[in-house]
């Protein structure tokens, strides 16, 4: 009976029981309308836009804060973000888990005999190459893939490599030698414009030692991916980029060598790359 007879009879001498509506059978949803949804990362924030957030890498002993980005998504260095850490943050990492930080401890580089602050644990073998604190999920962040770049932006990345390369005293490079890949698409510092970066890459006479790499941003025109104070040598790669849609992208460059490696955040400021944090240890 509805409740709207029952609300016209309230005058009766015996109140009319209600029956409870009967459970709904369950039915099935067609397999192309199922959505697939990823599990939630424990204690995460909101995911919002991808701004207000603190990047941490791992670092010999521990873990090391490179950089953030405010609540407007602009890029800052490492030392304005390390204050806005707790002190055992619980940070979600590149392979989609979680991790509790501990305290601050000393990381040491063996072969500088370099001392930073970083935080605990340390890291295992094969660590993911990016922490994020809060711990939301990672709808921003896209790992580094090679593909094929557009044949006509082709020809102005070898001319470009070829100029670093020779730069650095590979003097008998050839454009034939080059490899040339796509790593990243998008609007870096979203000017309205599209960015692509380009990785070249060397083949190398010692097997021993990493190929020869480098990034080039192309944009209106190809330039050399650097920044003040960026210190990369031998291969460099592109671990991964973090887009909040607004303000700066972050990039998340690796570089290795026959005695060392280093990680590099890379930020935008008005249009140009600015080195935020990293960590080189190697000779």
């Amino acid at each position: 009976m509805s409740l709207f007879l029952l609300l016209a009879l309230g005058c009766a001498d015996a109140p009319v029981p209600v029956q409870p509506p009967p459970e709904p059978v369950p039915v099935s949803a067609p397999l192309d309308s199922v959505v697939k949804q990823s599990a939630p990362v424990p204690d995460a924030a909101p995911p919002g836009d991808g701004s207000d957030t603190v990047f941490l890498v791992p670092a010999q002993d521990g873990w090391l804060v490179l950089g953030c980005l405010d609540l407007a998504a602009r890029a800052e260095e490492a030392t304005a973000c390390r204050a806005r850490l707790p002190k055992r943050p619980l940070v979600a990492v590149a392979d989609g888990g979680t991790l509790q930080l501990t305290e601050a401890l000393p990381l040491h580089c063996p072969t500088t005999e370099d001392t930073v602050t970083g935080l605990g644990p340390v890291p295992g073998t094969a660590p993911p190459p990016v922490a994020w604190w809060p711990p939301r999920p990672a709808p921003f962040w896209l790992a580094g893939a090679r593909s094929d770049l557009r044949s006509d932006r082709v020809p102005e990345v070898r001319k470009a490599a070829l100029e670093h390369f020779h730069a650095l005293g590979h003097t008998d490079a050839v454009w034939q030698d080059l490899e040339i890949f796509r790593v990243s698409r998008g609007d870096l510092d979203h000017d309205g414009q599209e960015d692509l970066l380009a990785e070249a890459s060397l083949p190398t006479k010692d097997p021993t030692k990493p190929r020869p790499t480098a990034l080039f941003r192309v944009e209106g025109s190809t330039s050399l991916l650097t920044a003040e104070g960026l210190e990369t040598r031998g291969r460099v790669e592109l671990a991964g980029a973090w887009d909040p849609g607004r303000g700066s992208a972050l990039l998340l460059l690796q570089s290795f060598w026959t005695e060392g490696m280093g990680s590099h955040l890379v930020g935008f400021r008005d249009g140009e790359p600015i080195l935020l944090g990293q960590w080189v240890c190697g000779p």
